[in-house]
């Protein structure tokens, strides 16, 4: 066997339990015959490696449709695999090349524009803990803060804002881009939550893409380059990755080497190269497998020279340990870097997806061992490589669990939960109804955690199919709509700390200083929060319910008053014109929440502010209606007077319900 690979399985057989690579940062900590236990492999490490990745590969392509996909493997600072797989190009007939064949990777460019961040730190020209204010033109970008935000609270998910996810990522003409400071001036997002201070009760982080790409933009100001250059200068060229960029467009020797992004349709359709210039840290990064080998090994602290290393040691660490610690006993995470216990063994991580591309890339630090892989194809295949590798090399046994019987105390955690990456201040709010989970406790005392929607994602579908037939469709970011299979049961020891029965997934739960009340789990930088009845997508749907209803009867009924005095008529043209309004906003809005995301994404259409405008003028038609209705209110006999007073409570309740969920009027990213 090779001497390089006798390094890496030293370090898998004289690790020990307790992670003392995560210093300097907080310590995850294991539970007793709760936690896994590590076992001896299926196989030595890294023999059958390639074999066993060669085979999963090709499962993938056969069942999970996979197009095109590349793989990179480094163990004990060398690279052991680079290949590719499949399809760069259907067309043609192009097949990917693992060194050549370029992939975009989404949210791993965090890692990128993080490591920049972090240089300018080691030059002296960052502090993790100032304001960030300080680093910014006041005149270009004034930041109108509730409270100071610093760089390590960007890089942490930890700044307390919101996310816009539709409508800010206007395209521009490619030849004329914005600059990217003015870009991210003109999108500020709210600041909704406290910024974290305690990192130690880490509760109310929020995956934030413009987070990342203002700490891009920190690290482009201080370092007066654009930050296309500065990747190229300081991160790229260092570490000799030819065939990486930033740049949108690429530059042409790149673009011939792009795989083609296709869609989830049968057959799967060709799309044009994707366009994130407005966050161009948090997500433009086109890069190779053999590329991404070479990051994860300076990662993995092996450049073998100065010129090579893009951090110091130290700060590597740093950034690699648990800085973000909403638990002891669940997932935590660094700056930037995500991290999650696998089988007993500390796995720092970032996915990334596009609308065409997927890639994960995930570091094993104690066994010195990196695996990336990229598809051209948005295929539901997360984590299934990685899965393989690890039941096979680093294996461990679960303690069996029983349900330990009802407890009261354990109704304390009931109720519904939505993830802390959602707008409070725009429309889209209303998402949250598709994307909540309902926490409740079961017949043997384990919590049972899935989605509840309370109908409204069945409802929104069957009446967004009106008018264009019954073709499948899918909920907007119907991928939120997961459930957890089986139930969860607690710790004995810690109480309010659960792991699932059907494997080894945490959770917990904590209340924050503000009153907030959190589920944390699997991501350190996306907890849910416990939301009151109101947001409820059972009450809204009683709610819309009887508004709908409302609507249905004033359409059958007031047509009869046309017949009437004048005052009777007006009253039933305002009424059946704010009952066609207000269902015409219902169809158009489950036309928005069920149809395709790729427009919404970029820039919010035309017929988008039509359907707002629909929703508006029912709105001021309320106090029209119950004008007219008080000036014919004497000639109404008392049936028509019972239907007037519904029908303007109604009404009422609509405007409320718009209100509410930021849908009167146009308050958009």
């Amino acid at each position: 066997m090779k001497p390089v690979w006798l390094v890496s399985i030293l370090a898998v057989l004289v690790a020990s339990p307790g992670f003392a690579s995560e210093s300097p940062g907080y310590k995850h900590r294991q539970i007793q015959g709760l936690s896994p236990v590590r076992e001896p492999p299926a196989a030595i490490f890294p023999e059958g490696l390639i074999a066993l990745i060669d085979e999963e590969m090709q499962r993938q392509q056969e069942e999970d449709g996979v197009i095109g996909a590349a793989v990179s493997v480094v163990i004990a600072g060398q690279p052991f695999l680079v290949r590719g797989y499949g399809d760069a190009n259907i067309a043609t007939g192009k097949k990917v090349d693992g060194y050549q064949t370029l992939f975009r990777v989404g949210s791993i460019s965090k890692l990128f524009t993080a490591t920049a961040a972090m240089q300018q730190v080691q030059d002296g020209l960052l502090e993790l803990d100032a304001d960030v204010r300080s680093y910014l033109p006041k005149e270009r970008m004034p930041l109108r803060l509730k409270q100071p935000v610093s760089l390590r609270q960007l890089l942490t998910h930890a700044g307390g804002f919101e996310a816009n996810t539709l409508g800010y990522l206007p395209p521009d003409n490619a030849d004329n881009p914005r600059p990217l400071g003015v870009i991210l001036g003109q999108h500020v997002p709210a600041q909704v939550r406290p910024p974290i201070a305690d990192f130690g009760h880490a509760l109310g982080t929020a995956y934030c893409n413009w987070c990342i790409a203002l700490a891009g933009y920190m690290a482009q100001r201080v370092d007066n380059r654009p930050f296309q250059q500065l990747a190229d200068e300081r991160l790229f060229e260092p570490l000799d990755m030819r065939y990486s960029s930033f740049r949108e467009p690429l530059p042409e020797h790149l673009n011939a080497l792009m795989a083609t992004g296709y869609d989830w349709e049968t057959p799967p359709r060709p799309q044009p190269f994707e366009d994130f210039h407005d966050m161009a840290p948090a997500a433009s990064l086109s890069t190779t497998a053999g590329d991404m080998a070479k990051f994860m090994i300076a990662q993995l602290g092996h450049s073998r020279q100065d010129a090579e290393r893009v951090l110091r040691p130290e700060l590597l660490k740093l950034m690699q340990s648990r800085q973000v610690n909403p638990n002891d006993f669940v997932n935590g995470a660094g700056l930037t870097w995500m991290a999650k216990y696998w089988n007993d063994h500390r796995v720092i991580y970032h996915d990334g997806a596009t609308l065409y591309f997927y890639a994960e890339l995930q570091l094993l630090p104690e066994a010195d061992f990196g695996l990336f892989v990229a598809y051209n194809r948005p295929v539901n295949v997360r984590g299934k490589l990685m899965g393989r590798i690890m039941d096979r090399y680093f294996r461990a046994k679960l303690p069996p669990l029983r349900a330990p019987g009802w407890a009261p105390s354990r109704q304390a955690y009931e109720g519904e939960y939505v993830s802390t990456v959602r707008s409070l201040t725009t429309w889209e709010k209303v998402l949250d109804l598709l994307a909540t989970v309902r926490v409740v406790q079961g017949p043997q005392g384990q919590l049972l955690i899935g989605p509840s929607t309370g109908g409204l994602d069945r409802a929104m579908q069957s009446l967004a199919q009106l008018g264009r037939g019954f073709g499948r469709q899918e909920p907007l970011f119907s991928h939120v709509l997961r459930s957890d299979a089986g139930g969860w049961i607690e710790a004995e020891s810690q109480p309010g700390v659960f792991r699932a029965e059907s494997g080894q997934a945490m959770r917990s739960f904590a209340a924050a200083e503000d009153g907030s009340y959190y589920m944390l789990g699997d991501n350190a930088f996306e907890p849910s929060v416990r939301i009151g009845p109101l947001e409820s997508p059972a009450y809204n749907a009683r709610w819309l319910a009887y508004c709908v209803g409302s609507c249905l009867l004033g359409l059958l009924t007031f047509p009869i008053l046309l017949r009437r005095a004048a005052a009777g008529r007006r009253l039933a043209l305002c009424a059946i014109a704010a009952c066609l309004l207000n269902l015409a906003f219902l169809y158009g809005l489950a036309r928005i929440l069920t149809g395709d995301t790729v427009e919404l994404l970029f820039q919010l259409p035309w017929w988008f502010f039509a359907v707002m405008t629909l929703g508006l003028m029912g709105s001021l038609l309320w106090p029209v209606q119950l004008i007219v209705g008080m000036r014919a209110w004497a000639q109404l006999a008392y049936g028509w007077r019972v239907l007037l007073v519904n029908h303007l409570t109604a009404m009422l309740a609509f405007v409320a319900w718009l209100y509410f969920w930021n849908l009167l009027g146009y308050q958009v990213a």
